[in-house]
């Protein structure tokens, strides 16, 4: 629950944060209250013929709040051949899936779109296993997914008439022309990519060391579907001009996914050296997300009339043909070692594992995007990189962290 600020115009680049008389933002309710039956069913059929495998089935999910249901059929696929190692298996794929997200505020009644539907996925994905031994195993996998009814803020879906959603001037205006309803399912998107697995297992009770080595690769795409307005448009558009452009002339370019990490490699090792102890120890990389990058600012155009402090907007590209476009830059890597000890306990009413865990070993300051501080103007120190989970300072002093913990099985 609570309230939100939202930007009138989406297309205005330098919204003045302090104009009481004519606002560039707006509040927004974000309270989600939901009570509603949901029903679902599934079901699975398992086919076998020698050592092929068919498993084709389907759920259907219905909500009754929105009176929406989604039907997402689905198969899969397998044959393994016996004589290459320790057998070789070939596998293949394809579903669609749905999902309503009850705890958006776009399912606002107040503020949201009542109407949002189920957002919907189509993934496929084919690959080969193959069992060297009783140890050794390789996997390979490629994947296809599809995203369609993505929930996206939309500036200009509306009612024609409706109640106004600013409840204190219900006395005054309670109905309004049309009431903007904020979100709609116009977004979609697709991924692409493959993963590669070698993993190393160790026998039941033996003290062997185990682990494995993933890589992935993949690309993720969204697109808003969407009027922009891209730089080189001068022509001033009313309110009314800009709602039927934005039912007939969706221009919004396609982009990588704000969430697209291009690489990711997983190391995991493990040695159980003793019955009772187990050190351990993950590296991970990951390609670090795409940013959208300040190129300058609005020249300080607005200042806080109480103190003078001047206001910075920070400017971004607005031209889809350039290189600072939209998600068109990404910051160093992100990597870290960490390294764990495991103490077991077993009773006759389960397991109890103890462990100490050291994170971020070498002490490497990754970055999770960047600051722009609005209080000074564009520099080369503003915006600045904005430091991920990782590390603690004290002074000049930096130390990883270290967690200690528990874990019971029953």
């Amino acid at each position: 629950g609570g309230e939100g600020l939202a930007l009138k115009d989406p297309n205005n680049p330098s919204p003045n944060p302090y104009d009481t008389k004519n606002p560039a933002f707006e509040k927004r309710a974000i309270n989600v209250k939901t009570n509603s039956a949901y029903y679902n069913s599934y079901v699975t059929l398992k086919y076998k013929i020698g050592n092929f495998e068919f498993t084709p089935g389907a759920r259907y999910d219905y909500v009754y709040a929105i009176k929406q249901g989604a039907l997402g059929p689905r198969a899969s696929a397998s044959y393994k051949f016996e004589g290459v190692g320790k057998g070789l298996t070939v596998f293949g794929g394809s579903g669609e899936f749905a999902r309503f997200n009850y705890f958006s505020p776009a399912f606002n009644k107040e503020s949201g779109n009542p109407d949002i539907e189920f957002e919907k996925a189509r993934k496929s994905s084919a690959g080969v296993e193959q069992q060297i031994n009783s140890e050794w195993m390789v996997k390979g996998e490629v994947f296809k997914n599809e995203f369609f009814n993505l929930i996206v803020d939309d500036p200009y879906i509306s009612d024609p008439i409706g109640p106004n959603p600013d409840k204190a001037q219900w006395i005054t205006k309670p109905i309004v022309k049309y009431r903007q309803r904020n979100y709609s399912n116009k977004g979609d998107g697709w991924s692409h990519g493959y993963e590669l697995l070698i993993k190393k297992s160790n026998k039941q009770g033996s003290k062997d060391w185990f682990g494995w080595i993933s890589y992935t690769w993949t690309q993720s795409f969204r697109n808003n579907n969407l009027y922009q307005q891209y730089d080189g448009d001068d022509k001033i558009y009313s309110a009314e001009e800009k709602r039927l452009l934005a039912a007939f002339y969706n221009n919004s370019k396609e982009t990588i996914a704000s969430f697209d990490r291009t690489h990711v490699i997983n190391v995991i090792y493990g040695w159980r050296f003793s019955e009772d102890w187990q050190f351990g120890g993950r590296w991970t990389y990951l390609t670090q997300r795409p940013i959208n990058p300040v190129i300058g600012d609005d020249g300080g155009q607005f200042s806080n009339p109480t103190n003078n402090q001047t206001y910075w907007n920070p400017k971004y590209s607005n031209n889809p043909y350039t290189a600072e476009y939209k998600n068109s830059r990404r910051l160093a890597p992100y990597h870290r070692l960490d390294l764990r000890l495991d103490k077991f306990y077993n009773f006759e009413w389960g397991h109890l594992s103890i462990y100490f865990e050291i994170v971020n070993v070498y002490l490497r300051k990754n970055v999770d995007g960047e600051d722009f501080n609005p209080t000074r103007p564009y520099s080369k120190t503003n915006p600045a990189p904005a430091q991920s989970f990782g590390t603690l300072e004290y002074g000049k002093t930096i130390i990883p962290f270290f967690n200690i913990g528990m874990e019971a099985r029953f």
